[in-house]
């Protein structure tokens, strides 16, 4: 549903994908909106949040879905402050070892966790999400904020997924422009072109005004 009104197609199953942003909410608004729409598919979703509680991504989340009936299938985790912690999800997934359990989720934000760790922490966390995602059928969303994290360790972050969804955003005469950048995606053709889009009430939508200058 959002994907498709956005021009995206399906993203690729069973893979680590991370969501970029020059700084602002609209990767969370997007991950959000994907979370919702896998859940109304059916799927089972975990939202894992470094900057806000379990409450608040369930009232998030929650608007729109029937009920709550789809909730059941949502599983948040919280305030998480530590990669440690995160390693320990991963971890646990990874010993349930079934589809059934999760089909995505998401890390808002990835990029927090690692701003005072070393080099050697991350490659082995993403090489562990990597595995994970293979092994137990999940689609990792990692949301990271640009740079936040220093130049080298934001070069391997880019080349180790297997995908990047970039929000960006543009400022000409005034104006506010807001674009998607997809420089790569496993699977799927490259994009050669920017999507704009736009953001109402809440939801992500395609931009379709004419753009001079």
């Amino acid at each position: 549903m959002l994907l498709k009104s956005l021009g995206l197609g399906e993203l690729p199953k069973n893979s680590l994908l991370l969501v970029e942003e020059d700084l602002g909410g609209t990767k969370s608004v997007f991950l959000q909106r994907l979370v919702l729409d896998s859940l109304k598919k059916g799927q089972k979703a975990l939202y894992i949040s470094t900057r806000y509680s379990a409450e608040e991504i369930l009232e998030e989340i929650g608007i729109g879905l029937r009920a709550g009936e789809e909730m059941q299938e949502l599983t948040v985790h919280g305030d998480l402050g530590s990669r440690e912690s995160l390693v320990e999800i991963c971890k646990s997934l990874s010993a349930q070892g079934d589809a059934r359990h999760v089909n995505i989720c998401v890390v808002d934000t990835f990029s927090s966790l690692f701003m005072e760790e070393n080099l050697h922490c991350l490659i082995n966390d993403l090489k562990l999400l990597l595995k994970t995602s293979r092994n137990c059928n999940i689609t990792f969303y990692l949301a990271s904020d640009m740079g936040v994290l220093q130049g080298r360790e934001e070069h391997i972050l880019r080349s180790m997924v297997d995908g990047i969804i970039q929000f960006r955003t543009e400022y000409p005469a005034g104006k506010i422009n807001r674009f998607i950048n997809i420089p790569k995606m496993r699977g799927v053709p490259p994009i050669e072109r920017l999507i704009p889009y736009k953001i109402k009430e809440g939801t992500i939508s395609p931009d379709t005004r004419e753009r001079v200058g």
